[in-house]
């Protein structure tokens, strides 16, 4: 996360994702909901984010 501070990636170093998590930085439910929020305007939660069922209609 240290790393992506300078060069911009994971919006700056705010999270890392692996296969079945989602770390980030800063503490608290404002700083999780921005991480969130950026990665669904960017369309990255569809790589940072699995689905764990099939949507209903």
């Amino acid at each position: 996360m240290d790393r992506w501070r300078g060069t911009g990636e994971c919006f700056d170093g705010r999270y890392f994702y692996g296969w079945d998590n989602l770390l980030v930085r800063d503490p608290g439910i404002s700083a999780m909901t921005e991480v969130i929020d950026r990665l669904v305007a960017s369309g990255d939660y569809t790589s940072a984010l699995r689905p764990i069922g099939m949507a209903e209609d």
